[in-house]
């Protein structure tokens, strides 16, 4: 793994159709904002895949009527979902990946993700304050290579991708 960007072959981030340009205006794109680890682990069922198949191999249903407030019926239910908010909840690159077809069909022309880089394994932050390392992807969201493969699914869509960074709030563990 590389430490300086000195290092990095940047060539080999580049499609071999070449580069997929910025718009001439921002202001006409529609964005999608997402937390990355509260968005997809690609799991879920019921839902149509980036060709518009249904998706029936998942092991989590989709949310129905009779979900809403299931989660805090009990105090100790209830002590559990607070718990939740604060964890890592398991999104990934390959489920957000799994979505750019739902994103295209709502009409969404860029995403913009929130950091995605390596974390510290210290503290549970998933939201991408305590980044360790700027040139690697957080294990718990993939590897390089899902990065690679769902900007160019995006790309295939005609979907931008914009990568969050927080750059003034870093772990300094290295």
């Amino acid at each position: 793994m590389e430490k300086q960007l000195a290092n990095l072959n940047l060539e080999s981030f580049r499609s071999s159709d070449g580069y997929f340009k910025s718009p001439i205006a921002w202001e006409d794109q529609v964005f999608y904002f997402l937390m990355l680890d509260r968005f997809s682990d690609g799991q879920e069922q019921g839902y149509r895949d980036n060709q518009g198949n249904w998706v029936t191999t998942g092991t989590r249903p989709l949310f129905a009527a009779g979900d809403r407030g299931n989660a805090v019926k009990t105090e100790a239910a209830a002590a559990r979902w607070r718990e939740a908010g604060g964890k890592y909840v398991g999104g990934t690159l390959n489920g957000l990946t799994s979505k750019i077809g739902y994103l295209k069909r709502l009409g969404v022309t860029a995403i913009w993700i929130s950091p995605i880089f390596k974390q510290v394994a210290f503290q549970e932050t998933y939201h991408g304050y305590g980044i360790q390392d700027f040139l690697a992807v957080n294990p718990r969201f993939g590897t390089a290579d899902d990065l690679k493969t769902l900007v160019q699914t995006a790309h295939a869509e005609g979907i931008y991708v914009i990568l969050d960074i927080i750059l003034n709030q870093y772990s300094g563990q290295f």
